[in-house]
């Protein structure tokens, strides 16, 4: 890596364009094992921050590596005078996927362009050996003019002549020949140039396609996210190996943990004490199983810090468009007691 731009955080001159290898220093971990890192305390004089109203030690520092499709691209480094939300640490981490899809893009339509010049200078070379080619041939039938001027001083020239005229004509053919050749193979670069411009095209439009998609689909699920964080009742989602999908906030402010990457992809051993997770597994296969709901029983849980909470659950199987199971849902509600 070489580290190219940076704003407002002043660094000494020794440092730019400075190389960076896979492992070397936070900038180079975060490249190598494809992870943020947000350090909270940062030793004096690490880096300065300036402005027009001077200079200061930032108070915390966050470092995001450019990721799409398991590859990175680069590394951001960010300075801040306070701590980084957790928010902000996603909706920048959102940005870097979206720099690093850019780059992406980029470095494919650099080589793709590269290729283009390369198919067009050959050609632009099999155009200059055509002419060549033509030059000689008009050479050549400047010469068997002479020649016949000069058969009229004697027989034997013109029988040199005559099979020397026979000559040029096979050569002429096969000249002809390899024009022909070379005109097809001509047409045929210039039609895949064409049609990889096309491609070009089409690729670039199904990549804009996606991308407008992909910020739609997540839209939509902050959209519902927000809706579910703003219930309240606990709603989980589970794929069918009972491995969390996600969940609300309701939900996760009665666990130990505090943010949703902490649970999701984990299972109920993970997250409870076995004898509780034990008992919550088994009534989901059940669901799944069978392929039917289970509505408004009652149940007792146990929260953080080990409270109990008596509530109103339902389990509800998750099927595909061909009816096939392939997870399942959790509501619950806590009980009042009744006057």
């Amino acid at each position: 890596m070489i580290m190219r731009k940076n704003y407002i955080i002043k660094y000494r001159k020794k440092y730019a364009n400075k190389k960076i290898y896979m492992g070397e220093g936070l900038v180079g971990q975060s490249f190598a094992e494809k992870s943020i890192l947000h350090l909270t305390k940062v030793p004096e004089n690490y880096v300065n921050v300036t402005s027009g109203l001077g200079k200061s030690n930032p108070k915390s520092i966050l470092i995001i590596p450019l990721i799409v499709n398991e590859e990175v691209y680069g590394v951001m480094e960010l300075a801040s005078f306070g701590k980084y939300q957790e928010y902000q640490i996603n909706f920048i981490d959102k940005a870097g996927q979206n720099i690093a899809s850019s780059l992406a893009n980029v470095k494919s339509i650099v080589k793709t362009q590269a290729l283009l010049d390369e198919l067009k200078l050959q050609a632009q070379e099999m155009r200059s050996k055509e002419e060549e080619m033509l030059q000689n041939m008009e050479e050549l039938k400047a010469t068997q003019e002479e020649g016949f001027r000069k058969e009229q001083e004697s027989e034997e020239l013109r029988i040199k002549l005559e099979k020397r005229n026979k000559t040029f004509k096979r050569n002429e053919n096969v000249l002809r020949r390899a024009f022909e050749v070379q005109r097809k193979k001509e047409k045929a670069l210039q039609d895949e140039i064409k049609k990889m411009e096309e491609s070009e095209i089409e690729i670039n439009k199904k990549i804009k396609k996606l991308e407008n998609y992909k910020n739609e689909k997540e839209n939509q699920e902050n959209e519902l996210q927000f809706i579910l964080d703003n219930l309240n009742i606990g709603v989980i989602w589970k794929d069918k190996n009972l491995n969390y999908l996600g969940a609300n906030k309701y939900f996760l402010d009665k666990t130990p943990y505090n943010s949703m990457k902490e649970i999701i992809g984990k299972k109920d051993l993970e997250l409870f004490p076995k004898e509780i997770a034990e008992k919550y597994m088994e009534n989901d296969k059940l669901r799944i199983a069978t392929n039917t709901p289970l509505l408004d029983f009652t149940e007792t849980i146990v929260t953080k810090n080990n409270k109990i909470m008596r509530t109103k659950k339902s389990h509800i199987p998750l099927r595909d468009e061909k009816n096939e199971v392939k997870g399942i849902l959790t509501i619950f509600k806590k009980l009042t007691k009744k006057r």
